[in-house]
């Protein structure tokens, strides 16, 4: 409805034109080059865990920890430890820790909305702000895309990790969750539904079939450390021969930041997928057709999720072409102040997110427009409004994912964890206010006054 209504205003209402203008929409986000990597990329991590959850070697590795926990804040803790493990996908993460742990809580006691929230609460935090994810693929490209007509020099990688101390929701948010973990301390209806489990019968052992497997084991640790291996090894290797100018003064991010990160996640997503597959074909952990038919499961996994991420991109091209970022940042540009700026941000990518249940299309609508307008309001102190206002809509897009009943990782992480998506999101709420509220009054309003509070020190000094 988004593009047809932007369609309608970029041509002046014109029913005739502007059916073509949707088709040229939708052209031009299904032929792009980072489009079809991004796609690539997130089908064959989604393939790949899919893989792995089927042969049961994700489940064996997490239950090689588990056997190890016996108490209720060693098995929290140990869950947030695997949720921080698996960063590089947050619907892999809300799938595979839920569906691992979910026997493990039932035998300590552990409510599975307890279970629900530290999945859900860590999966997309960790997914948002890691430089090996199916997340900053999308976040580059809209990134890159934003800053076309823009007078920044600096890269949209380097942009990213420039904005990650001021992803103040998602580091607060793991933070948060880990504090919950340790201390075991609860409110709201998530300390009632701990009061309902600790009155469960307790289960003594997990069954016999749920015991680790030492192949498997090592099957689930090899695909997972050779993605992250050959993604930082690809981006490290373009990085340098991109660096004409490189010199012994040049740091890593330095070379990081020139690389191409979208080839690199491929690489390495496409590494482990193969692997992947030898290997559980060498160890007869799938048959030939079994893991056909899990790739094959894995890529419906994540097909709706990338269809919303056409249209988001359909979406940006429709706004850019009604010139919905250019009007707005001349009608807020004498009238918003420079520090509401990241402050505002965040609340509008929240209540998007929580109404439409898309962090993902949160971020597509908002990106291009916030990031024009925060140029120039940059005061002459430094640029931090300017990466605090991108990193402002990234959080904020989670905050409001968090909050939604209709998420998608709402409901795979209720899935998932075995508990109902109302009793996941009734419990979660609380919590994800509590923690939106400090990242609020503690990170963006004083970031828009030039203080960090990470380092309690005048950003830029």
């Amino acid at each position: 409805m988004g593009v047809i209504v932007e369609a309608l205003v970029a041509h002046g209402g014109d029913a005739e034109a502007s059916p073509l203008a949707i088709v040229a929409y939708l052209s031009s986000a299904v032929l792009d080059q980072s489009h079809t990597i991004i796609i690539g990329s997130s089908f064959l991590v989604a393939a790949t865990a899919n893989i792995l959850t089927q042969a049961g070697a994700v489940t064996a590795l997490i239950l090689h920890l588990g056997r190890l926990v016996l108490q209720r804040r060693s098995l929290m803790v140990t869950s947030w430890l695997s949720g921080l493990v698996l960063f590089f996908d947050d619907y892999a993460n809300c799938l595979v820790i839920g569906n691992s742990f979910a026997p493990i809580y039932d035998r300590c006691r552990v409510s599975r909305e307890k279970l629900a929230y530290i999945v859900d609460s860590t999966a997309a935090p960790i997914a948002s702000i890691s430089v090996i994810s199916t997340w900053i693929g999308y976040e580059l490209d809209l990134i890159s895309k934003a800053l076309q007509n823009l007078s920044i020099s600096d890269s949209a990688f380097s942009i990213f990790l420039q904005s990650i101390p001021y992803r103040f929701y998602s580091i607060f948010t793991l933070a948060f969750v880990a504090f919950i973990a340790f201390s075991g301390m609860d409110f709201g209806p998530m300390k009632r539904a701990e009061l309902r489990a600790a009155r469960q019968p307790k289960v003594k052992v997990l069954p016999e079939e749920s015991l680790p497997n030492q192949k498997l084991t090592w099957l689930a640790t090899t695909a997972i450390a050779l993605m992250v291996l050959v993604t930082l090894c690809t981006l490290i290797i373009d990085g340098y021969s991109r660096t004409f100018e490189f010199t012994r003064q040049t740091s890593l991010p330095q070379i990081i930041s020139a690389a191409d990160p979208l080839r690199a996640m491929l690489a390495g997503s496409g590494s482990a997928f193969g692997v992947t597959i030898i290997l559980s074909l060498k160890i007869h952990a799938l048959s030939c057709r079994s893991v056909i038919r899990a790739a094959r499961s894995g890529f419906r996994s994540v097909l709706g999720a990338l269809v919303v991420l056409y249209l988001a991109w359909t979406l940006g091209h429709a706004l850019e072409g009604a010139g919905t970022s250019n009007y707005l940042s001349s009608l807020l540009e004498t009238e918003v102040p420079a520090w509401i700026l990241p402050s505002l941000s965040f609340l509008l990518a929240a209540g998007i997110s929580l109404s439409t249940g898309s962090s993902f299309g949160t971020m597509g609508i908002l990106i291009p427009i916030i990031l024009p307008l925060s140029v120039p309001l940059q005061p002459e102190m430094g640029d931090f409004i300017f990466f605090a206002s991108t990193a402002s809509v990234l959080a904020g897009a989670s905050l409001g994912d968090h909050m939604s009943p209709i998420s998608d990782t709402t409901v795979l992480s209720a899935a998932g964890s075995g508990t109902s998506v109302v009793s996941h999101t009734h419990t979660q709420l609380p919590y994800a206010l509590s923690v939106g509220g400090i990242a609020l009054l503690a990170g963006y309003l004083p970031a828009g006054l030039g203080i960090s509070p990470l380092d309690f020190d005048p950003i830029g000094s």
